[in-house]
């Protein structure tokens, strides 16, 4: 990894061990946290690679868990590496995540590198050979760079582990003449299109060992010239000049363009219905992934401090329930913050200075994004003195909206494709931390949000919303018993369904806890799946 992000981005070795100690001293650490940590850092404590890293994580930071995800015949779940080469199937990644070219190519080369690291001890019966195909690759293996640092084992590094085992390469460059030479010895196939780029008609002019000779005698001037070259800076856009490695001589080739324009596109239902025959639910993928990574207002508003959303939802409903009595002041409105985001601020950042920095940023964001808008006294004249008070926004409302819709979108998609749901407890993080095994601690700490839940049923089932309060009665005991569970054992997830039937256990055991286990279990089957589309609505949610 640590040669691929040097190679992409240019950086020396000081530079990159630096980034590797960085990430070595916060190997469990996420990389919302991870980039929020790099932010708050001083500058006299961020070392040279910092920027780098917080300019690289930038565009991933919100989306890197939804980066690659399949759909068939199952749930989606985390392409890995070998994915892409545990069959003979053609792979196509989309990495225009980014726009920037250095980290595409920095992304391409990560999942290269994972390969390398995967075949080194795999049997050859694991994988399946392939050629691999990389676009820009100038800006890898920029011959100034590797020159200038005098490592050219950085290409074998990349290159022969992966020869070796029989896989191929198609390589793409813009500039020519930026290829390093023992890149080039790799290979023996070359393809060069118009360019008028003299230090790139140098460079093709060698790779491609033209050497044919134009004029009337043997010592006459135009000799000087090959004719290639001429013929190279005028080709047509479909018009090629090309090396191969079993004929000596460059030849032009011309690209039928017009059998190409006159295929007819495979239509949309029909690449679908085949690719099911492949095992692929094309459509159910694509609905699935653009629910994952959409995101929502809190995100969006609040960037790399999105991790504290959940800590600022909470820290609004308390500002919300006394915002009419005024008063609410910035000093008091930041202690009050200071003490919701406290508890994970502290795990993440190194001291409480970073503490507090985090906690102005976010105070900056409310305002600026309309959570907290000013709120003076009805009273004040015009020539009183006052002081700033503070209350809810409507962007508040906004993001909760916003957020239901997102969230239940996404179980509806689960259950309306057959899949049963399963709620994930990852990263979903708790709201207080209480005293470890106290039952009825963190059941009073959850009812509050279990209450709200209810509320909203009965808010959706009076204006006659059946749907949604079914959305948001699906899987409420079993969020509910999640949530207990990580306030009663201090922990961040659930790691199984199987300790969370022993928790049933020791919550029945509770002498004023008024449901067996049978009576829980029976709600829990009950909500896990709703068939919206052959039930009547009405009388389920009611129910």
């Amino acid at each position: 990894m640590f040669d691929a992000y040097a190679m992409a981005f240019k950086k020396d070795q000081r530079t990159v061990d630096m980034v590797k100690s960085t990430i070595q001293q916060n190997p469990n650490i996420d990389m919302t946290s991870f980039n929020l940590k790099l932010i708050n850092q001083k500058n006299w404590e961020k070392s040279p690679g910092s920027d780098s890293l917080i300019s690289l994580f930038g565009d991933f930071t919100q989306q890197d868990e939804q980066y690659l995800y399949i759909a068939p015949s199952q749930p989606s779940g985390p392409i890995t590496f070998q994915d892409f080469i545990k069959d003979d199937k053609t792979v196509i990644v989309d990495l225009s995540i980014s726009n920037d070219y250095a980290k595409q190519i920095f992304l391409a080369f990560l999942i290269v590198s994972k390969i390398i690291h995967f075949i080194k001890n795999a049997e050859t019966t694991e994988y399946h050979a392939k050629i691999i195909t990389i676009p820009h690759i100038d800006i890898f293996f920029e011959s100034f760079f590797i020159d200038r640092k005098s490592d050219y084992g950085k290409i074998n590094k990349f290159l022969d582990p992966l020869k070796e085992k029989g896989f191929g390469f198609i390589f793409s460059a813009n500039q020519a003449h930026y290829l390093h030479a023992n890149l080039i010895n790799y290979f023996e196939n070359f393809v060069a299109f118009n360019t008028r780029n003299k230090r790139d008609i140098a460079a093709l002019s060698n790779f491609m060992n033209m050497q044919e000779l134009e004029g009337i005698g043997y010592y006459f001037r135009s000799r000087n010239k090959t004719y290639q070259i001429p013929y190279m800076m005028s080709l047509k856009n479909n018009e090629a000049l090309v090396k191969r490695s079993d004929i000596y001589q460059v030849f032009p080739v011309l690209v039928n363009w017009e059998k190409l324009e006159k295929t007819a596109l495979m239509d949309k239902d029909l690449i679908i219905t085949y690719m099911e025959k492949q095992g692929y639910d094309l459509k159910d993928a694509e609905t699935k992934l653009l629910e994952q990574i959409k995101k929502t207002l809190f995100e969006k508003d609040l960037g790399a401090y999105s991790i504290f959303t959940q800590e600022i939802k909470q820290f609004l409903e308390t500002i919300r329930t006394i915002d009419q009595i005024g008063s609410l002041y910035e000093k008091k409105i930041k202690k009050e913050l200071k003490t919701v985001i406290y508890p994970k601020a502290s795990r993440h950042l190194g001291s409480k200075v970073e503490v507090k920095r985090t906690r102005d940023e976010i105070f900056q964001i409310l305002i600026k994004q309309g959570y907290l808008v000013e709120n003076h006294p009805k009273t004040a004249g015009g020539s009183e003195s006052i002081r700033t008070s503070y209350s809810v926004g409507p962007q508040y409302n906004k993001a909760l909206e916003d957020e239901f819709e997102s969230d239940y979108s996404i179980e509806t998609l689960e259950s309306d494709s057959g899949t049963p749901f399963e709620f994930s407890s990852q990263d979903q993080p708790r709201n207080f931390i209480v005293q470890e095994k106290n039952l009825r601690k963190a059941i009073a700490r959850e009812f509050s949000t279990f209450y709200f839940e209810l509320f909203t049923i009965y808010e959706y089932i009076e204006h006659m919303e059946y749907k949604n309060a079914l959305r948001v009665e699906q899987n409420i005991i079993h969020r509910f018993l999640v949530e207990l569970y990580k306030q009663y054992y201090n922990v961040e997830n659930v790691e199984s369904e199987n300790l969370l039937n022993t928790f049933i256990d020791t919550i029945v055991e509770e002498p004023k806890i008024p449901f067996s286990k049978k009576e829980i279990q029976d709600f829990l089957g009950r909500y896990s799946t709703i068939d919206f589309d052959h039930i009547n609505l009405e009388e389920k949610a009611i129910e």
